[in-house]
Formats: structure tokens, C-alpha cells, sequence
């Protein structure tokens, strides 16, 4: 092996923030997963080799965090969390705007009612 990577998306949302399962809200585990591949290999496109102003050639090996939950045994990547807690935090502002509305909608039919 010519090289060791270790890449890290944004290391404050995977280090700082709790994060639950999408399907059973079980707390999610950090794990370290770890690719080689070699430079000449038709995969080796979707990596950069890279590795402070060198590039490697032959066998590099890729680590980067994942997470994983215990009781469905599912790997989720930091992109597919991201996404995942950005729609139930936008589904949620929408259905408090619909709550909202509503309550603002029956509070106008009451006072409109009562002023007669």
C-alpha cells in the first residue's frame, strides 16, 4: 500500500450533533470504513489521489466516518444523514405553519362570530 487517506465531511455535524436512525430512532454509531483502491483500477475516478500536493500511484487506502445503527444494521453516509435531518426539520416547520394557520383561522371565526 502507497497511501492512507482519511477524509472527513464536515467534522462538526458528524461529531457534535446526535443523530437517530430514520426508521426505528435508535442513536446512530460513528464507524470508520475504510476503501483501497488502486490508481489504475476504473473506480479509482470517484477518488482523489491526491495527498498534499503528491499524487499517489498504485494502492491508496480511503477511510471516511459512516454511520451505523444497531438494531437495523444499516450504514447511512454523512450526505444521506444530512439530507435526511433536513427534511424532517423542514417537515416539521411546514406542519407547524399548517397548525398554526389553522389556529389562527379558527381564532379569526370566533372573534368575527362573537362580535355579532
Amino acid at each position: 500500500m502507497n497511501g492512507y487517506r482519511f477524509i472527513c465531511e464536515n467534522p462538526f455535524f458528524v461529531y457534535f450533533r446526535k443523530h437517530q436512525c430514520p426508521n426505528c430512532d435508535n442513536k446512530l454509531l460513528r464507524k470508520k470504513v475504510s476503501v483501497i483502491v488502486n490508481s489504475e483500477s476504473p473506480e479509482a475516478k470517484n477518488y482523489d489521489f491526491e495527498i498534499a500536493d503528491i499524487t499517489c500511484k498504485g494502492d491508496v487506502k480511503f477511510t471516511h466516518i459512516e454511520f451505523y445503527c444497531n438494531q437495523c444494521n444499516k450504514y447511512y453516509t454523512v450526505k444521506e444523514i444530512k439530507i435526511l435531518n433536513f427534511n424532517n426539520v423542514f417537515i416539521k416547520y411546514i406542519w407547524y405553519s399548517v397548525i398554526k394557520v389553522k389556529a389562527n383561522a379558527e381564532f379569526l371565526c370566533w372573534l368575527i362570530f362573537s362580535l355579532k
